[in-house]
């Protein structure tokens, strides 16, 4: 996946090198966060982005060449990079941007309402991240508000957006939607499949069915019974992030029911699961 810089970050100029420094360091550390969720990270920049100043006669080639920088550091900055924005193989990426005209809608600052904008534009046609240098407030916010100017139709469109890594978290649901699905399988063995169920009012067909679920590669154990759901109409009845699923027997007077552990990590391998044909098949 393709970080892409918002060049506009860069606007205001920090006050010294030793900021410029630590604004460097916070990108790199923003886009290793980002590699740690997504996995393959690259971050596209434009084609002038080593000459840009980060502060007064201090660009990024001024930081490259800078002995007190890491070699680690800079080695990351250079093994991340990818430019221009816009692959050349995208053709359709760069109709879209020749085709529309897009600038920052930010009506409550003097300083970048409807200023011109590249990297953020191109965030919004890959439908990807936008990362920018915390080098003022305005960056702090997870979407920025772009206006979209195609012809004679006009919109405002958001942007996903981080300036910190810690701030890459209000993004987790989109990422964890947009991450590769590589479901885990279960290291217990079937027999070794804890069941757990209350003493209740059909507990035999819960017993019975779960027996069969436990055979699931995905399915670690079967946590409780559910609460009769006697209107519930489909089989899955809840799903949530951490693997947990909530299944009803539909077909049962009561709707009978149990919560299942599966080895889903996120939302995104969790729906994938339920719609394994192992799993369909023991259900």
């Amino acid at each position: 996946m393709d970080l892409i810089f918002n060049e506009l970050s860069l606007f205001h100029k920090v006050e010294n090198i030793q900021i410029a420094r630590s604004i460097m360091e916070n990108l790199l550390l923003c886009c290793k966060r980002a590699r740690d969720s997504i996995e393959t990270v690259r971050l596209r920049v434009n084609t002038d982005f080593f000459a840009t100043e980060l502060t007064e006669n201090y660009s990024v080639n001024s930081w490259l060449n800078d002995r007190s920088v890491s070699q680690n550091q800079k080695t990351l900055l250079l093994g991340l990079k990818r430019s221009p924005y816009i692959d050349e193989n995208d053709e359709n990426i760069e109709d879209q941007y020749i085709q529309s005209n897009y600038s920052l809608f930010a009506p409550g600052t003097s300083d970048f309402h409807e200023k011109e904008v590249e990297g953020l534009a191109v965030a919004f046609l890959y439908n990807t991240l936008a990362v920018s240098l915390p080098t003022n407030t305005f960056w702090e916010q997870p979407y920025i508000s772009l206006l979209e100017r195609h012809e004679e139709h006009e919109q405002t469109v958001q942007v996903k957006h981080f300036d910190a890594p810690d701030r890459l978290h209000d993004h987790q649901e989109w990422i964890d939607l947009h991450r590769p699905v590589e479901l885990l399988e279960t290291l217990y063995d079937v027999s070794h499949k804890e069941i757990h169920l209350r003493n209740d009012h059909g507990k035999d067909i819960l017993l019975a069915f779960s027996g069969r679920l436990i055979c699931s590669p995905y399915v670690e154990k079967v946590i409780n019974s559910l609460p009769f759901n006697s209107n519930q109409k489909h089989f899955i009845k809840n799903i949530f992030p951490d693997g947990r699923i909530e299944v009803v027997l539909t077909w049962t007077d009561k709707g009978l029911g149990c919560v299942v552990q599966t080895t889903g990590r996120n939302l995104q391998e969790t729906k994938r699961i339920i719609v394994d044909p192992i799993f369909e098949t023991v259900c």
